[in-house]
């Protein structure tokens, strides 16, 4: 199986640091409890879309445990709702 990790949004900073939005595709293994980082995407560009350059594939459902990790940071207030 093959999994593409996206995410979308509007950033009011655009390339600073004061808003960042960063996605994770985690996995944990059944048998041995290993936790990885499958594949990564980070949003740091106005209204960009951001995809994960990485291949998750070899998703295989019966030996893993996987769930998307979400950071959101930011650093000055904001009007908007995330």
């Amino acid at each position: 199986m093959i999994f593409i990790l996206r995410q979308a949004l509007s950033d009011p900073d655009g390339p600073g640091d004061d808003f960042k939005v960063e996605a994770r595709l985690m996995s944990f293994a059944k048998s041995n409890v290993a936790l990885k980082e499958v594949c990564k995407v980070t949003s740091d560009k106005q209204g960009q879309w951001q995809e994960s350059s990485n291949v998750c594939s070899n998703i295989d459902m019966n030996t893993n445990l996987y769930w998307v990790h979400v950071v959101i940071s930011r650093t000055k207030p904001s009007k908007l709702v995330v």
